[in-house]
């Protein structure tokens, strides 16, 4: 008889990503914020209203942040409900990922009301995702259309 060789599969370990909170708070700073809310105020239908949000990493031990997928498509900055309420999405400006320590980016967050229907103002929030010992930071956008 002839010796034969059989061939077994080995289990691979895969890794999977996971997220580590780091030591740092990242900081969000923007104009009109109140109890966790930014009101965009009184827009006229169809005009647009901006709100600039600062996010800054002020650690000084160099650990960076990292923005996480908060929707399943790779989006760490979600709005939400959008559009129908006249909130438009986020733009994010110098966000690098991660964030380094010691610096800082931005995020723009534009409402435009589609009506005058105010009764309660028109609300979404704006979430974002990071790994961050204070994340997710939500806040609550507000606004009312004329």
């Amino acid at each position: 008889p002839t010796p034969t060789a059989t061939q077994t599969a080995t289990p691979t370990a895969t890794a999977t990503p996971t997220a580590i909170t780091v030591p740092v708070a990242l900081k969000v700073t923007v104009a009109g914020l109140k109890n966790g809310a930014v009101n965009f105020g009184t827009v006229k239908v169809g005009k647009l209203a901006k709100r600039r949000f600062t996010l800054a990493n002020s650690n000084r031990t160099h650990t960076p942040i990292q923005f996480l997928d908060g929707d399943g498509q790779g989006h760490p900055f979600i709005v939400n409900p959008a559009g129908n309420f006249g909130f438009l999405g986020v733009q994010a400006t110098n966000c690098p990922q991660p964030l380094p320590a010691n610096k800082k980016c931005w995020l723009d967050v534009w409402f435009v009301p589609q009506d005058k229907i105010n009764n309660p103002p028109k609300m979404s929030t704006l979430t974002i995702f990071d790994n961050a010992t204070n994340a997710p930071q939500s806040f609550t956008l507000m606004g009312t259309g004329k």
